[in-house]
Protein backbone atom coordinates (compact mmCIF):
# COMPACT_ATOMS: atom_id res chain seq x y z
CA UNK A 1 0.00 0.00 0.00
CA UNK A 2 1.03 3.58 -0.63
CA UNK A 3 1.62 5.82 2.34
CA UNK A 4 2.79 9.43 2.82
CA UNK A 5 5.57 10.06 5.34
CA UNK A 6 5.07 12.97 7.74
CA UNK A 7 7.84 14.36 9.96
CA UNK A 8 7.09 16.02 13.29
CA UNK A 9 9.75 17.91 15.17
CA UNK A 10 9.72 17.29 18.89
CA UNK A 11 11.35 20.23 20.68
CA UNK A 12 13.06 19.65 24.01
CA UNK A 13 13.80 23.33 24.87
CA UNK A 14 12.27 26.54 23.52
CA UNK A 15 13.76 30.05 23.74
CA UNK A 16 11.24 32.78 23.04
CA UNK A 17 11.85 36.53 22.85
CA UNK A 18 9.53 39.36 23.92
CA UNK A 19 9.37 40.79 20.39
CA UNK A 20 6.12 40.82 18.28
CA UNK A 21 7.41 37.91 16.23
CA UNK A 22 8.52 35.18 18.56
CA UNK A 23 11.62 33.33 17.46
CA UNK A 24 11.91 29.68 18.31
CA UNK A 25 15.31 28.10 18.76
CA UNK A 26 15.65 24.37 18.50
CA UNK A 27 18.46 23.23 20.74
CA UNK A 28 17.80 19.52 20.17
CA UNK A 29 15.44 17.82 17.78
CA UNK A 30 14.22 14.23 17.41
CA UNK A 31 12.37 12.96 14.36
CA UNK A 32 9.39 10.60 14.48
CA UNK A 33 7.85 8.93 11.38
CA UNK A 34 4.08 8.47 11.23
CA UNK A 35 2.26 6.34 8.60
CA UNK A 36 -0.76 8.26 7.33
CA UNK A 37 -3.10 6.58 4.85
CA UNK A 38 -3.53 8.44 1.59
CA UNK A 39 -6.42 8.35 -0.86
CA UNK A 40 -4.62 5.47 -2.61
CA UNK A 41 -4.68 3.53 0.66
CA UNK A 42 -8.43 3.96 1.05
CA UNK A 43 -8.99 2.91 -2.55
CA UNK A 44 -6.90 -0.23 -1.94
CA UNK A 45 -8.79 -1.06 1.27
CA UNK A 46 -12.09 -0.54 -0.54
CA UNK A 47 -10.95 -2.87 -3.33
CA UNK A 48 -9.97 -5.49 -0.75
CA UNK A 49 -13.39 -5.33 0.90
CA UNK A 50 -15.09 -5.60 -2.48
CA UNK A 51 -12.91 -8.63 -3.35
CA UNK A 52 -13.76 -10.33 -0.06
CA UNK A 53 -17.42 -9.59 -0.67
CA UNK A 54 -17.31 -11.09 -4.17
CA UNK A 55 -15.39 -14.16 -3.00
CA UNK A 56 -17.77 -14.58 -0.07
CA UNK A 57 -20.78 -14.49 -2.38
CA UNK A 58 -19.14 -16.96 -4.76
CA UNK A 59 -18.33 -19.31 -1.87
CA UNK A 60 -21.88 -19.07 -0.53
CA UNK A 61 -23.28 -19.74 -3.98
CA UNK A 62 -20.96 -22.73 -4.42
CA UNK A 63 -21.95 -24.10 -0.99
CA UNK A 64 -25.64 -23.70 -1.78
CA UNK A 65 -25.23 -25.55 -5.08
CA UNK A 66 -23.32 -28.34 -3.36
CA UNK A 67 -26.00 -28.69 -0.65
CA UNK A 68 -28.67 -28.87 -3.35
CA UNK A 69 -26.64 -31.50 -5.18
CA UNK A 70 -26.20 -33.60 -2.02
CA UNK A 71 -29.91 -33.26 -1.26
CA UNK A 72 -30.73 -34.52 -4.75
CA UNK A 73 -28.32 -37.45 -4.42
CA UNK A 74 -29.82 -38.42 -1.06
CA UNK A 75 -33.36 -38.31 -2.46
CA UNK A 76 -32.30 -40.48 -5.40
CA UNK A 77 -30.70 -43.03 -3.08
CA UNK A 78 -33.80 -43.21 -0.85
CA UNK A 79 -36.01 -43.65 -3.92
CA UNK A 80 -33.73 -46.40 -5.21
CA UNK A 81 -33.73 -48.18 -1.85
CA UNK A 82 -37.51 -47.95 -1.51
CA UNK A 83 -37.97 -49.77 -4.84
CA UNK A 84 -35.26 -52.42 -4.37
CA UNK A 85 -36.31 -55.76 -2.88
CA UNK A 86 -32.70 -56.36 -1.81
CA UNK A 87 -29.68 -54.15 -1.30
CA UNK A 88 -26.64 -55.93 -2.67
CA UNK A 89 -22.90 -55.47 -2.47
CA UNK A 90 -22.96 -54.09 -6.01
CA UNK A 91 -25.48 -51.43 -4.94
CA UNK A 92 -23.28 -50.50 -2.01
CA UNK A 93 -20.17 -50.18 -4.18
CA UNK A 94 -22.08 -48.04 -6.70
CA UNK A 95 -23.08 -45.56 -3.99
CA UNK A 96 -19.59 -45.41 -2.50
CA UNK A 97 -17.97 -44.83 -5.89
CA UNK A 98 -20.46 -42.09 -6.64
CA UNK A 99 -19.49 -40.25 -3.47
CA UNK A 100 -15.78 -40.81 -4.18
CA UNK A 101 -16.12 -39.24 -7.63
CA UNK A 102 -17.93 -36.22 -6.19
CA UNK A 103 -16.46 -32.69 -6.54
CA UNK A 104 -14.44 -32.99 -3.30
CA UNK A 105 -12.14 -35.62 -4.80
CA UNK A 106 -11.51 -33.48 -7.90
CA UNK A 107 -10.73 -30.06 -6.44
CA UNK A 108 -6.98 -29.32 -6.14
CA UNK A 109 -5.73 -29.80 -2.59
CA UNK A 110 -8.88 -31.59 -1.44
CA UNK A 111 -8.26 -35.07 -2.85
CA UNK A 112 -6.70 -36.16 0.46
CA UNK A 113 -9.71 -35.38 2.61
CA UNK A 114 -10.33 -38.08 5.18
CA UNK A 115 -13.82 -38.93 3.92
CA UNK A 116 -12.52 -39.38 0.37
CA UNK A 117 -9.76 -41.70 1.60
CA UNK A 118 -12.27 -43.74 3.57
CA UNK A 119 -14.60 -43.96 0.58
CA UNK A 120 -11.77 -45.21 -1.65
CA UNK A 121 -10.77 -47.76 0.98
CA UNK A 122 -14.37 -48.93 1.29
CA UNK A 123 -14.50 -49.41 -2.48
CA UNK A 124 -11.28 -51.45 -2.47
CA UNK A 125 -12.48 -53.71 0.38
CA UNK A 126 -15.95 -54.18 -1.15
CA UNK A 127 -14.55 -55.11 -4.57
CA UNK A 128 -12.20 -57.60 -2.94
CA UNK A 129 -15.20 -59.10 -1.11
CA UNK A 130 -17.02 -59.60 -4.41
CA UNK A 131 -14.50 -62.24 -5.44
CA UNK A 132 -15.60 -64.47 -2.56
CA UNK A 133 -19.31 -63.67 -2.10
CA UNK A 134 -20.43 -62.30 -5.48
CA UNK A 135 -21.84 -58.95 -6.50
CA UNK A 136 -25.44 -59.97 -5.75
CA UNK A 137 -24.58 -60.84 -2.15
CA UNK A 138 -26.63 -59.20 0.59
CA UNK A 139 -25.34 -58.42 4.05
CA UNK A 140 -26.51 -61.84 5.24
CA UNK A 141 -24.64 -63.55 2.39
CA UNK A 142 -21.48 -61.67 3.31
CA UNK A 143 -21.60 -62.76 6.95
CA UNK A 144 -22.25 -66.37 5.98
CA UNK A 145 -19.69 -66.73 3.19
CA UNK A 146 -16.86 -64.53 4.39
CA UNK A 147 -15.00 -66.66 6.93
CA UNK A 148 -11.75 -65.78 8.68
CA UNK A 149 -9.58 -67.07 5.85
CA UNK A 150 -11.45 -65.08 3.23
CA UNK A 151 -11.38 -61.98 5.43
CA UNK A 152 -7.60 -62.23 5.54
CA UNK A 153 -7.48 -62.57 1.75
CA UNK A 154 -9.74 -59.54 1.34
CA UNK A 155 -7.52 -57.53 3.70
CA UNK A 156 -4.38 -58.44 1.73
CA UNK A 157 -5.95 -57.71 -1.66
CA UNK A 158 -7.34 -54.34 -0.55
CA UNK A 159 -4.19 -53.37 1.41
CA UNK A 160 -6.24 -53.17 4.59
CA UNK A 161 -6.37 -54.96 7.93
CA UNK A 162 -8.82 -57.64 9.06
CA UNK A 163 -10.15 -55.14 11.60
CA UNK A 164 -10.90 -52.66 8.78
CA UNK A 165 -12.67 -55.45 6.86
CA UNK A 166 -14.83 -56.09 9.94
CA UNK A 167 -15.62 -52.37 10.15
CA UNK A 168 -16.72 -52.48 6.51
CA UNK A 169 -19.03 -55.41 7.28
CA UNK A 170 -20.58 -53.36 10.10
CA UNK A 171 -21.16 -50.51 7.63
CA UNK A 172 -22.86 -52.97 5.29
CA UNK A 173 -25.11 -53.97 8.16
CA UNK A 174 -26.03 -50.32 8.80
CA UNK A 175 -26.94 -49.85 5.13
CA UNK A 176 -28.95 -53.07 5.19
CA UNK A 177 -30.94 -51.84 8.22
CA UNK A 178 -31.46 -48.48 6.49
CA UNK A 179 -32.84 -50.33 3.45
CA UNK A 180 -35.21 -52.37 5.61
CA UNK A 181 -36.54 -49.24 7.34
CA UNK A 182 -37.15 -47.41 4.04
CA UNK A 183 -38.84 -50.43 2.44
CA UNK A 184 -41.08 -50.98 5.45
CA UNK A 185 -42.15 -47.34 5.62
CA UNK A 186 -42.98 -47.27 1.93
CA UNK A 187 -45.12 -50.42 2.21
CA UNK A 188 -46.96 -48.88 5.17
CA UNK A 189 -47.48 -45.60 3.30
CA UNK A 190 -45.36 -43.61 5.77
CA UNK A 191 -43.17 -40.63 4.89
CA UNK A 192 -39.62 -41.35 3.78
CA UNK A 193 -36.53 -39.52 5.10
CA UNK A 194 -35.69 -36.35 3.21
CA UNK A 195 -32.16 -35.76 4.51
CA UNK A 196 -29.38 -37.41 6.51
CA UNK A 197 -30.62 -35.97 9.79
CA UNK A 198 -34.08 -37.50 9.43
CA UNK A 199 -32.52 -40.81 8.37
CA UNK A 200 -30.40 -40.89 11.52
CA UNK A 201 -33.47 -40.24 13.64
CA UNK A 202 -35.28 -43.14 11.97
CA UNK A 203 -32.29 -45.42 12.48
CA UNK A 204 -32.37 -44.65 16.20
CA UNK A 205 -36.14 -45.02 16.52
CA UNK A 206 -36.79 -48.00 14.22
CA UNK A 207 -33.40 -49.62 13.73
CA UNK A 208 -33.82 -52.34 16.35
CA UNK A 209 -37.20 -53.38 14.96
CA UNK A 210 -35.76 -53.60 11.45
CA UNK A 211 -32.90 -55.90 12.50
CA UNK A 212 -32.98 -59.61 11.80
CA UNK A 213 -32.34 -62.11 14.62
CA UNK A 214 -28.85 -62.64 13.20
CA UNK A 215 -28.12 -58.91 13.24
CA UNK A 216 -29.36 -58.55 16.81
CA UNK A 217 -27.12 -61.43 17.85
CA UNK A 218 -24.15 -59.85 16.06
CA UNK A 219 -24.83 -56.58 17.89
CA UNK A 220 -24.94 -58.36 21.27
CA UNK A 221 -21.71 -60.20 20.46
CA UNK A 222 -20.02 -56.95 19.48
CA UNK A 223 -21.15 -55.21 22.66
CA UNK A 224 -19.92 -58.17 24.71
CA UNK A 225 -16.50 -58.01 23.05
CA UNK A 226 -16.27 -54.28 23.73
CA UNK A 227 -17.21 -54.92 27.36
CA UNK A 228 -14.53 -57.59 27.74
CA UNK A 229 -11.94 -55.24 26.26
CA UNK A 230 -12.95 -52.56 28.75
CA UNK A 231 -12.56 -55.00 31.64
CA UNK A 232 -9.14 -56.03 30.34
CA UNK A 233 -7.95 -52.44 30.17
CA UNK A 234 -9.26 -51.79 33.67
CA UNK A 235 -7.21 -54.64 35.12
CA UNK A 236 -4.04 -53.21 33.64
Amino acid sequence: MAFRLATIASVSSLHTSRTAAARVALSSTTTTTIMRPTATTYRFMSTQEESRGILGRLQDSFTDRQKAKQQKMFAEQVEKMSNATQWTLTDFISDVERSTNDWRSKLPGLSNLQQVKLAKQATAISKAMMKYVGGDATFQDVTEKLDRTNKLKVALESESTVEEVNVMIQQLQSVDIMHRIIRKRKKEGKSLPTNESSMKSLMQAEGLQAMTKKQKQNMRDLQMKKGMRGIGRGRR
